[in-house]
């Protein structure tokens, strides 16, 4: 998992550092950060990263909407949905819009990198 590069989506400072402590915890140490739907989809343009964390509620623009446009930028893009319990409903409709899977929060580490690797042994890597 050391060398993939990872695009947080979360609305909280907190969440984001958190994620990010957890993954270089795995060798992750390219991050890219987006506190909402839109910045997310434009950072996903330029920087085409390996894998992306995406909140559902978020400012400006939810999780679904920015999953479904990074989707119809790139089909292949990995995405995984990462929302509070409760959100059933979002996460279904996060699985709809293209997300490769999803987890509830609190996130606790093992389930998150079992997770990635779970994604990343679905889908084929980027040549």
């Amino acid at each position: 998992m050391k060398n993939i590069s990872v695009l947080i989506a979360d609305d909280t400072i907190f969440m984001r550092a958190t994620l990010q402590k957890m993954l270089s915890n795995y060798g992750v140490s390219s991050f890219i950060e987006a506190a909402n739907g839109k910045e997310a989809v434009r950072k996903y343009k330029t920087e085409r990263p390996d894998l992306v964390i995406m909140d559902i509620s978020m400012p400006i623009m939810d999780g679904i909407e920015a999953t479904r446009q990074i989707k119809s930028i790139d089909p292949g893009a990995k995405i995984l949905i990462c929302s509070q319990q409760g959100q059933k409903n979002n996460v279904m409709e996060g699985i709809k819009a293209g997300a490769s899977s999803f987890l509830v929060k609190p996130v606790k580490e093992e389930k998150l990198i079992n997770e990635i690797n779970v994604i990343f042994e679905k889908t084929p890597a980027k040549p």
